[in-house]
């Protein structure tokens, strides 16, 4: 019936996610082109679907989607309100705006994105993987520092996280020595996790 085909549809949007992780691009573009020939892009799923694919894209040095992002994405993401929308759409947002000299544009998206997330701490750790290295290239230890503030990680995911960000927060602060203990431990135990990315 109709909510089995619901059912499948949010399932491979949801398969964007781990897709994501393991580098498994090429595979995720391919379920997002066909996803979204299939939904209007103000439904929750084509947003997320559309936030996938672009942050391969955005990853990949590919920018021409960001008027597109800062015209549909963003604003759609902040209707919706859903963390799990809110956190992947901002990242991509502030990702792209930083990859086109947008630095400061992209600290006030990810510190937008921290306060819309205050109540909901489970959420930090999946904000600080692309954000503390924007907040790394700016020059900006402020956010990162508020993100880590009281949270208490609960999952495998979320604890790699906030290391990886402990790192790159001690990197700014000039404590060398503890950031390069940082991450080489993140880069071992994200490489056992695994995702790519932030192994790489």
């Amino acid at each position: 019936g109709r909510g089995a085909v619901s059912n499948a549809n949010w399932a491979r949007m949801e398969s964007q996610w781990p897709l994501f992780d393991l580098g498994r691009w090429d595979e995720l573009v391919t379920i997002a082109d066909g996803l979204l020939a299939r939904f209007e892009d103000r439904m929750q799923i084509a947003v997320l679907t559309e936030t996938f694919r672009q942050l391969v894209l955005v990853n990949r040095g590919i920018l021409d989607g960001a008027p597109m992002i800062e015209e549909r994405v963003l604003p759609r993401a902040r209707e919706i309100d859903d963390g799990q929308v809110v956190v992947p759409a901002f990242r991509l947002a502030a990702m792209a705006r930083s990859a086109l000299g947008d630095r400061s544009g992209a600290i006030a998206l990810v510190d937008e994105a921290a306060g819309l997330i205050r109540e909901r701490p489970g959420l930090r750790g999946w904000l600080l993987d692309d954000s503390a290295r924007l907040c790394l290239s700016a020059g900006e230890p402020g956010v990162i520092r508020t993100l880590l503030e009281e949270f208490t990680p609960h999952v495998t995911r979320d604890r790699l996280s906030k290391l990886g960000a402990e790192a790159i927060l001690a990197e700014l602060d000039g404590e060398v020595g503890v950031a390069l203990g940082r991450y080489d431990e993140a880069a071992e135990r994200w490489a056992a996790f695994p995702h790519v990315l932030e192994h790489g």
